[in-house]
């Protein structure tokens, strides 16, 4: 077999860092200024 039967294990010793959703919060407020930025400039190019 190319592959042996060993498994690694990971190590506990490594603390876990805890994840912050700060990017996924930032991209989510510039997509809906984004949005809000399109409907405004399409009500005003139907307007004209």
């Amino acid at each position: 077999m190319l592959f042996s039967g060993k498994r690694r294990e990971k190590t506990p010793d490594q603390p876990q860092e805890e994840k912050s959703l700060y990017p996924v919060v930032y991209v989510t407020n510039s997509l809906k200024e984004y949005q809000k930025e399109l409907v405004k400039k399409e009500v005003a190019s139907l307007l004209s």
